[in-house]
């Protein structure tokens, strides 16, 4: 958990990003590959599904992880270096 935070000094994340980025690295491998849904997410963190997508696109646009589209799938994403 510490990690989660230690990738944000400057303090520029969200306080919804820093939340789904613990819960992405909660669920990541150990190789920082995540794959829950967005429901899944939502249930999980009573945050809605549009603050989880919003989250999502900015820690993707700020460099903390990748998003991998499976068509027919839950997105997979991969955890940028000490996130996990």
């Amino acid at each position: 958990m510490q990690a989660a935070f230690a990738a944000d000094p400057e303090g520029k994340l969200s306080s919804s990003q820093k939340f789904v980025l613990l819960l992405l690295a909660n669920n990541a491998n150990d190789e920082g590959l995540a794959v829950p849904s967005i429901p899944a997410m939502s249930r999980n963190s009573n945050l809605d599904d549009r603050t989880i997508r919003r989250a999502i696109d900015g820690l993707a646009k700020a460099g903390y992880l990748t998003i991998r589209q499976r068509p027919g799938r839950a997105a997979a994403y991969q955890l940028a270096g000490s996130t996990v």
